[in-house]
């Protein structure tokens, strides 16, 4: 079969047309357009390829597709544990899902924000999510921004330091969660339009929150900046984050456990003054 022609072929009343960059399916007096990038075209193709035309009506079925990776979806809204999910990340599953991006790290997302032990919290996350530009993680943390002075030291003490790698911490219990107070204590990290408008001989740079992590999202900022007790600067930041899903910063091979499951510093680069190591970010 020419991949650089098309190719239409017609059986059991199931007509199909592979272009270039996409396949057309039509059964049922129905027409499905499936990208290349979309979880379901790999499946149809190979079911073109192996004469299994009959399998194509129940592959192109997005819902019985995500039921058989343990997903369900019911009128469009994704289930799981038999508990539907917020708007917002449901269809992130399903853009996921379509874009043929690994939704496991939406599901790893959904369980650390379950267990954020603030209600509001994990209401008020989406309406932060809803601004462009906050990847998911693969660990399912996301990504957001951060105004720090030019020599990443925070803008309210100057005595903070928002080196790249480090995991910059307070207890949960010295931040704010009231989201009606909207400038008060805790580590904020925000939107781009915001971290860019944030502070004077500013930089910007990339953060990853644990969902679990997040404290409040302040009311009158139409979610554009959040209170969080946790994050780790993972890069200066170059604008917009386009991707979809990025990689973590907390991968599991780079990070050696003890036997209580607790993290270890890798040593590789202390900072003794701090207590910090530069290359891991972690406490020594």
């Amino acid at each position: 079969m020419c991949e650089d022609c098309n190719t239409i072929g017609v059986l059991m009343n199931i007509n199909y047309v592979i272009l270039s960059g996409s396949l057309v399916v039509n059964f049922n007096g129905e027409t499905h357009n499936i990208a290349s990038s979309d979880g379901r075209y790999l499946l149809i193709l190979d079911a073109i390829k192996q004469n299994r035309l009959a399998d194509i009506p129940a592959l192109t079925d997005t819902t019985k597709a995500l039921r058989d990776a343990g997903v369900d979806v019911r009128d469009g809204v994704v289930f799981m544990d038999n508990e539907s999910l917020p708007d917002q990340l449901s269809d992130r599953i399903l853009t996921f899902f379509h874009e043929g991006l690994p939704f496991e790290p939406l599901i790893k997302f959904w369980r650390k924000l379950k267990s954020n032990p603030s209600f509001n919290s994990r209401m008020q996350l989406f309406k932060f999510l809803e601004h462009n530009g906050h990847p998911i993680t693969t660990e399912g943390n996301f990504i957001a921004y951060r105004s720090v002075t030019s020599d990443f030291k925070d803008h309210h003490t100057g005595r903070m330091d928002n080196s790249i790698g480090n995991i910059v911490e307070v207890s949960r219990s010295q931040v704010d969660d009231n989201p009606n107070n909207t400038c008060s204590h805790g580590l904020h990290v925000a939107c781009l339009s915001y971290a860019e408008s944030f502070g004077s001989n500013r930089v910007l740079v990339d953060v990853e929150v644990d969902p679990s992590d997040v404290v409040a999202v302040p009311t009158d900022y139409n979610g554009t900046k959040m209170r969080v007790c946790k994050f780790k600067v993972i890069a200066l930041s170059n604008g917009l984050r386009k991707e979809t899903l990025a990689k973590s910063s907390y991968d599991i091979d780079e990070t050696e456990f003890d036997e209580d499951g607790d993290s270890e510093c890798c040593g590789d680069d202390i900072d003794e003054g701090n207590d910090y190591c530069r290359h891991c970010g972690r406490s020594i």
